[in-house]
């Protein structure tokens, strides 16, 4: 059975970082968005329109497989690198959640997901 995991990420800027609001940013998020939509698979985000206006809120749901966890690594890293105090929540059945401000911990978690992930296909074969 070919890995997948439905997973929910959200971005969360650091204490005193300007709000998603802002023009910077809408801009920050839509690279976010363009980056995971690169995986190849459907990322929905969550959106919040106001007169008209659609904003990201740094939350994004997608299907996770195997071929996408080098690029969603990637994203996460630039994220956490990108202004120290960031902090990044993953969320998927196979893991209740984790919150993660570091790149090694961030590292961890994407590698607990694939661990158990791979257990729950073991145990569903047999």
């Amino acid at each position: 059975m070919p890995f997948t995991a439905d997973v929910h990420l959200t971005f969360v800027p650091a204490t005193g970082e300007k709000s998603w609001a802002t023009a910077q940013g809408q801009l920050e998020l839509n690279e976010l968005y363009q980056q995971l939509e690169g995986l190849g698979r459907r990322v929905r985000p969550r959106v919040m329109r106001v007169n008209g206006v659609s904003s990201l809120m740094g939350e994004f749901s997608l299907m996770l497989s195997q071929d996408s966890v080098s690029a969603l690594n990637a994203a996460g890293v630039a994220w956490l690198e990108g202004r120290d105090g960031r902090t990044l929540i993953l969320t998927c059945r196979v893991l209740d959640s984790g919150v993660v401000g570091s790149v090694t911990e961030w590292t961890s978690l994407l590698s607990k997901v694939l661990s158990r992930q791979t257990l729950f296909s073991r145990g569903a074969k047999e």
